[in-house]
């Protein structure tokens, strides 16, 4: 039943809460990037400094089926290719927001890379999904030595979970990415980790209605 004869038990009841199995995406591309990427950035140092002849790229089909697009012309498009995130990630680390947006899908050596990335369906992947979202990404060097890691499951899921610290840095980069203020965020950030110890949503809503309100006052 609904408020006020709502029936609380539910909250109280012994078990596991679902919300422990979220998952956060490090990364602003599709989910189905994500073990990709976390699979280029465990490479070793010598398959990134050698140079690289050839780009291949294990994964479940529904990874290919969305995310297939070796020539994204628009942000949208380069949040859904596995090809422009792998060479992404090859060659800067750790992929930006920015590096999914208007000029990088231009830069000539993101361009080139691009086109030696060649994707593959992965049968024990493909089995495994959806409960995991993984990928296998192997990379031939210019001095032909074959470097592969296998990423079973996507950083941010509850598998192969982010830090607080790594939560907190995506958070105030988003934050700052939509224009909220250093003060706003601060704010924001302080409400909601301290939930645990509310006694109500009083903090979280102040927190809320800030940085609305000072939006509203410039529109």
């Amino acid at each position: 039943s609904y408020y006020p004869e709502a029936d609380h038990s539910a909250l109280t009841a012994a078990g596991k809460w679902a919300i422990a199995d979220m998952s956060f995406k490090p990364f602003a591309a599709c989910r189905h990037t994500h073990p990709v990427i976390s699979a280029v950035l465990a490479l070793p140092e010598a398959a990134i400094s050698s140079g690289v002849n050839r780009i291949d790229v294990y994964t479940y089909q529904a990874a290919l089926d969305f995310c297939n697009n070796q020539v994204p012309m628009t942000a949208e498009e380069a949040r859904f290719s596995i090809q422009h995130a792998a060479a992404t990630t090859f060659l800067k680390g750790k992929p930006t927001i920015s590096d999914f947006e208007p000029p990088a899908l231009t830069e000539p050596k993101i361009m080139s890379l691009r086109t030696q990335v060649h994707l593959h369906k992965d049968a024990v992947l493909d089995a495994a999904f959806p409960n995991s979202f993984g990928a296998r990404v192997c990379v031939i060097t210019q001095d032909m030595q074959r470097h592969e890691v296998t990423c079973p499951a996507a950083w941010g899921d509850p598998e192969n979970p982010m830090s607080e610290a790594d939560l907190i840095n995506k958070f105030v980069t988003n934050a700052a990415h939509g224009g909220l203020t250093a003060k706003a965020t601060d704010g924001l950030l302080h409400a909601v980790l301290n939930l645990h110890d509310a006694h109500d949503l009083s903090a979280l809503q102040r927190a809320l209605v800030t940085p609305l309100s000072t939006k509203l006052e410039f529109l």
